[in-house]
């Protein structure tokens, strides 16, 4: 009888756990993030497999910033882990770093992922020499001569090419959990990636330069924005379109009307340096999340990235900043596969761009804001309480702030929440007092962008909240 009770029990602790699975997967899907990461680990505690729920779990706590937990959840995976080898499988699928020490040893950091993961997660490869005796990095050989200008590699070689022994091995994605790196924590020293062969001295054109990436690799295309629908961009005046796009996709430019207003830079075949310096010489960079949208936030190049809504955890949830890249803005797809909505946003970015004064002394802030112009009529800039309140008010909206920030007397991100709006029932926002919320406004010195019509005369709910700084004088008081 009581192996008959164990055999139930078990099969229905495998059946919960299914479900608890299946659950957490369909909120993960839209982006209900807190109550996908409660089903995960409810999931994980009548599993007889736990680290069945770990990456989940583990995707979860990055989506929302909570490092320390993702750390825990790693180190868990690490004990269970022990003893097993990865060698069967893919490069990019194995894990490297078992755990163990790393202070005053020679260690091997290993990039088997993808180019943007290795330059995102580079920075952190002085910090780890300072800990250690020796550093060698084998990379991707297209990104050894940009790499080069790391500070604490003691030697640099192609991937595979490690022969020297080590007494400690990691990826490069694995080294922020081995120094145990918070949101707080994450180095600071930009640009961390330089080149010395890099020319800034060529001359400006009268518009300002937009470097443009469009597709992403094959790992999720959905990153990808159909070239077709990029034609608007075209049409904002006093931006020259110039493509940064390598790959396949280049064709694009010549199998569509739309590429006869993309230039195509003069560089001869690019390389990882021709590149950088192509970049340092534009105002901005426009790209999906690919290798692009890394390169140039690495280099403190003011760059917007376009983002699906399903987008990678480093993005982390609801933000328009990034604390990796502090010169990126994010414009995120609200919708799945639904990009003119973005498309528009950055549309009326770019016209603010074309008419922000003094863009050269901002430009690694990655934020374009303007004063109101005559031929703008609609784009306002405020800091005043009762036109905010009153603006809000008017269309339904109610002050709200990104819950995984909100933490004790920080109010955190601050959001306007509009009914029927893209995640207005989401549990990542949460509503604060309009005191609490200006409050805050003032604290954190930021102006409110905003529309009272759309093009078409109906009322608009377009809002984006900025730096005054990045206004200068064009804001109501």
């Amino acid at each position: 009888m009581e192996s008959k009770h164990a055999s139930a029990e078990l099969l229905g602790n495998l059946d919960r756990a299914k479900a608890l699975r299946e659950r957490g997967d369909e909120l993960y899907r839209v982006r209900r993030i807190a109550a996908a990461q409660r089903a995960f680990e409810a999931g994980a505690a009548v599993s007889r497999d736990p680290t069945a729920f770990a990456e989940r779990r583990w995707m979860c706590a990055m989506l929302r910033g909570d490092f320390e937990r993702a750390w825990r959840i790693g180190d868990d995976i690490l004990r269970r882990r022990k003893g097993l080898s990865a060698a069967h499988l893919p490069r990019h699928l194995r894990w490297v770093w078992d755990g163990r020490d790393f202070v005053d040893r020679d260690v091997l950091v290993s990039c088997n992922h993808g180019l943007g993961d290795t330059l995102q997660f580079i920075r952190f490869v002085p910090c780890l020499a300072e800990r250690t005796r020796s550093v060698t990095v084998e990379a991707q050989p297209e990104l050894l001569p940009l790499l080069a200008s790391v500070p604490g590699i003691s030697r640099l070689v192609p991937l595979g090419g490690a022969t020297s022994s080590s007494e400690v091995a990691m990826e490069v994605m694995e080294l922020p959990h081995a120094l145990r790196v918070t949101l707080a924590s994450l180095p600071s020293r930009m640009p961390y990636l330089t080149s010395t062969s890099a020319n800034n001295s060529a001359a400006r054109c009268a518009d300002r330069t937009v470097g443009l990436v469009w597709t992403a690799g094959g790992w999720r295309p959905e990153r990808s924005v159909p070239f077709r629908l990029l034609e608007p961009l075209a049409a904002v005046p006093g931006i020259k379109l110039i493509s940064l796009q390598q790959g396949e996709a280049v064709r694009d430019l010549e199998r569509s009307p739309l590429g006869t207003l993309v230039a195509q830079p003069a560089t001869g075949k690019a390389n990882i340096l021709t590149t950088v310096e192509l970049i340092r010489q534009l105002d901005l960079v426009l790209t999906v999340d690919t290798m692009m949208a890394h390169l140039a936030g690495a280099l403190g190049a003011a760059v917007w990235t376009m983002l699906d809504s399903h987008a990678d955890w480093r993005w982390m949830l609801d933000r328009d900043d990034s604390p990796w890249y502090p010169t990126m803005r994010l414009f995120r797809q609200r919708r799945s596969g639904d990009w003119p909505p973005v498309i528009d946003e950055v549309v009326r970015a770019l016209r603010l761009l074309h008419h922000t004064p003094a863009l050269e002394q901002r430009r690694a802030r990655g934020v374009a804001c303007g004063r109101r112009r005559a031929d703008m009529a609609t784009t306002k800039v405020t800091t005043d309480h009762q036109v905010i309140r009153e603006w809000a008010q008017e269309r339904g909206g109610k002050p709200a702030a990104v819950r995984s920030t909100h933490r004790g007397k920080d109010a955190g991100i601050l959001r306007l929440e509009f009914p029927g709006a893209p995640h207005a029932d989401d549990e990542s926002l949460e509503e604060i007092s309009w005191d609490e919320w200006l409050a805050k406004f003032d604290d954190a010195e930021l102006a409110l962008l905003y529309e009272d019509k759309t093009a078409a005369g109906k009322k608009s709910n377009f809002n984006k909240l900025v730096k005054r700084e990045a206004v200068e004088g064009g804001a109501d008081r």
